[in-house]
């Protein structure tokens, strides 16, 4: 893939993430926004010549799907719980045999935390990458994206964690579009012309 496409994949790929609020197919449009970003960390990191900007990247990936597969287990398990023992209470039956409500609770508050737990460790990576790819490239915003992406992840518990991610992959979107090719990729060499060993 040719540097200019990889950026402009990128920046869709952070505008996909912005529209993850959307609707019934805001999800689908953050993991294909993901998707984009993935594959266009992978482009750049062979651009510059460092690996570690996709390696931090698909860490941060596979960190967030575990996260998001424990989070899903574990609110089923909680729902298929609560209304087991909502119908053994509707039954007129004591709900020795089910999870009390305070079982219950206690599973969705234990799933938010393993959620919120792999999303803040998958910030890290993020940041990481975001942060080595500001390095190579000399784009800033690199940086700043990576930085407001960890303090949203951390502040994801209260509504500010949102907009912070909202205002990072707006960044994001920007730093991608505006990035510029490595001066070493795009230097054209120069021959240098060697003295005939026959000249006088």
């Amino acid at each position: 893939m040719d540097f200019d496409t990889a950026k402009i994949l990128g920046g869709v790929g952070a505008i996909l993430m912005i529209l993850g609020p959307v609707p019934y197919v805001g999800w689908l449009l953050e993991i294909v926004g993901l998707v984009f970003i993935l594959i266009a960390l992978k482009s750049l990191s062979e651009h510059y010549g460092n690996e570690e900007i996709f390696r931090n990247a698909l860490i941060a990936l596979i960190l967030e799907l575990v996260g998001v597969v424990i989070g899903i287990a574990l609110f089923i398990v909680g729902m298929t719980s609560f209304f087991d023992m909502h119908i053994t209470i509707h039954m007129g039956e004591p709900p020795h045999s089910t999870a009390s409500l305070f079982d219950v609770l206690t599973l969705v508050v234990a799933t938010f935390i393993a959620a919120w737990v792999f999303i803040l460790v998958a910030a890290i990576f993020w940041r990481r990458a975001l942060n080595i790819l500001a390095e190579v490239s000399g784009e800033k915003l690199f940086d700043t994206a990576g930085l407001l992406i960890l303090i949203g992840a951390a502040l994801i518990v209260v509504l500010i964690g949102f907009v912070i991610l909202f205002v990072a992959y707006i960044l994001l979107a920007v730093a991608f579009f505006t990035l510029k090719p490595s001066p070493r990729a795009t230097q054209p060499v120069i021959m240098m012309r060697q003295p005939s060993s026959f000249a006088p």
